[in-house]
């Protein structure tokens, strides 16, 4: 019995040699349990282990890689979802600047009803008051050049009230005053921002930075600053 247990494990032995691969060696510890020599259990539990941690390794790279995805999925349906709000912004924008176009031309129908000679006074009037501020803004600049420019163009704007008074019907009248008071009310805008623009350098920041540079120079190298 002996003799033939010997065999046996001879010939196993002798497969496993030849084949060399962790499945025989599986293979002969199920069949043979009791023919199993210490090196063969520990080489089939080394490559239990190995298949356990090379399995969880694969589980946490693919839950790493989901994790990594999942922020960017997110990112892309935000995105998609404000391109598609923008798109309903654009639609309202262009509803809503319609509707000032349509506002302003009731205004200027509404104004047509007015008795020409308010109109064209009013036009003359606000014409006349534009060329004054063209010219004062032209003097105000102390250069000649500028001074004859801004003397030119008020006088053209007077001449254009005053030709729209003589001559141009109720409609045009109004729709030319609501342009008038369009400019002046853009102008008065434009002046009061410039005058509340604040050109200047990033003093604390130069400060900051010349006191850095002269810490380092004391400090560091040694030298006193000049």
């Amino acid at each position: 019995m002996r003799v033939a247990l010997l065999s046996v494990r001879e010939s196993c032995e002798r497969i496993l040699a030849e084949r060399g691969t962790g499945r025989a060696r599986l293979h002969v510890m199920r069949t043979h349990p009791m023919l199993q020599s210490p090196a063969v259990r520990s080489d089939a539990d080394a490559a239990s282990y190995r298949s356990l941690f090379g399995s969880l390794r694969e589980h946490v790279r693919a839950y790493i890689t989901k994790q990594l995805l999942l922020p960017r999925q997110e990112i892309t349906e935000l995105i998609r979802a404000n391109l598609r709000a923008a798109m309903w912004f654009g639609i309202a924008a262009a509803l809503l600047f319609f509707g000032v176009i349509a506002l302003l031309v009731l205004l200027i129908a509404l104004l047509a009803l007015l008795p020409r000679e308010w109109l064209g006074a009013l036009v003359f009037a606000l014409a006349t008051g534009v060329g004054v501020a063209v010219l004062f803004a032209g003097v105000r600049s102390r250069s000649l050049g500028t001074a004859l420019l801004a003397l030119v163009a008020g006088l053209v704007i007077a001449a254009i009230g005053l030709a729209a008074y003589l001559f141009l019907p109720e409609l045009a009248l109004a729709a030319m005053l609501v342009t008038l008071i369009l400019i002046v009310g853009g102008a008065l805008c434009a002046v009061v921002g410039y005058r509340r623009l604040e050109l200047r350098a990033p003093e604390r920041s130069i400060r900051s930075v010349k006191e850095t540079i002269t810490w380092v120079r004391a400090t560091l190298l040694g030298r006193s600053g000049s």
